[in-house]
């Protein structure tokens, strides 16, 4: 199964993205901060696709979305 990261500060916009990933298919992978996001890129972790918010304490959705991409160049990334 792909696996789709998913970062956003706000409860309700985590819940609700995990739910439309897992319903099209995706297996999520959810974290509510900037530091957290910086661990799972950092230890290798791939993923099909990467969701962000833009404005999180710690580190911007725009920072996420560098660091994945230096990471995986093939990861399809969305703000």
């Amino acid at each position: 199964m792909k696996r789709c990261f998913i970062v956003e500060t706000k409860s309700r916009l985590r819940i609700c993205c995990r739910e439309t990933v897992e319903a099209e298919g995706l297996e999520p992978d959810v974290a509510r901060d900037g530091p957290r996001r910086c661990l799972r890129i950092a230890s290798g972790q791939r993923y099909f696709a990467v969701l962000t918010d833009l404005r999180m304490p710690g580190a911007d959705g725009i920072a996420v979305l560098r660091q994945v991409k230096e990471s995986d160049p093939d990861c399809r990334s969305s703000s």
